[in-house]
């Protein structure tokens, strides 16, 4: 039953497609047919030449063929004025994320140091949902921080502040470097070694990597975990992982829990306080 009004809205734009399509392509016909008709009128009431009433016909059928095909793609007019209309809707947008007044232009020095003081943060579409409560993490120059967690509980929000696809409504990101699309026909591990493969090779300070291996078989997880174990050196990385296994070895490992940092240390720490990251540890 849902689908039932724009059943019926569609059924309505074929009828007034194919109306309009045979309508174009008769005009063509109809102008033939009076043109031969009072053509041989004139000739035999007025003695008008053949040739004249030849040469006026086809210049007229010649006119409505063209008057027919342009009619025929009216429909297809119409929707380019749509999606023009869209087009310039998109170019005509201002971005809400914009740098502050007197915001100097000089590059930027990467420095690799990031820091997430007192962030708070709730989605535009579920501005009722605050994700993140007063969020507090230090992430040094070259260290490895991992973030775990339940789903939802705002891990991948703090990577999503960090590339500023959103601003947090209050608090602040202090990140100091800079941080900057398709292959329609691979797989999901192949896209997902494209993308990291672009982001080794941009030699980056910060790396971020959100469930990386995810999408990878177990062959390719063990090459891919080797390759960006050795990308880590000497850069900062935060991880977010469902799959402990893979961050055991990270230097901070940082549980997010209700939008704020509920544990904080090594993997040998996390377990001896058996708190959620001990639970997490044992469910897998």
């Amino acid at each position: 039953m849902e689908l039932q009004p724009a059943h019926i809205v569609a059924l309505r734009n074929s009828h007034f497609r194919a109306l309009v399509y045979g309508l174009a392509t008769s005009i063509s016909y109809f102008a033939f047919s009076a043109c031969m008709y009072y053509g041989g009128q004139l000739m035999e009431q007025e003695g008008i030449p053949y040739a004249d009433v030849f040469k006026v016909s086809q210049a007229l059928i010649f006119g409505t063929s063209s008057i027919a095909n342009a009619l025929a793609f009216a429909p297809n007019f119409r929707k380019g004025l749509v999606a023009a209309g869209k087009i310039f809707q998109l170019l005509d947008r201002k971005p809400i994320i914009t740098d502050p007044k007197g915001f100097p232009d000089d590059k930027w020095a990467a420095n690799g140091h990031v820091s997430y003081s007192d962030v708070h943060f709730s989605y535009p579409t579920r501005s009722g949902t605050r994700v993140l409560r007063s969020l507090n993490l230090e992430v040094r120059q070259g260290q490895t921080v991992a973030l775990v967690g339940p789903s939802g509980c705002g891990k991948s929000t703090c990577v999503q502040l960090l590339e500023r696809f959103y601003d947090p409504i209050s608090g602040s990101v202090g990140y100091e470097t800079r941080m900057g699309d398709k292959g329609i026909q691979l797989s999901g591990g192949q896209k997902q070694r494209v993308a990291i493969a672009r982001a080794l090779i941009r030699n980056p300070k910060i790396l971020l990597l959100d469930e990386a291996t995810s999408a990878l078989d177990t062959e390719s997880e063990k090459v891919v975990q080797e390759a960006l174990d050795k990308a880590k050196e000497g850069r900062t990385c935060i991880t977010i992982a469902h799959r402990l296994s893979t961050i055991q070895d990270a230097d901070v490992i940082c549980v997010i829990d209700k939008g704020v940092v509920s544990e904080l240390g090594t993997h040998n720490q996390l377990l001896s306080q058996r708190g959620i990251y001990y639970k997490l540890h044992r469910l897998q």
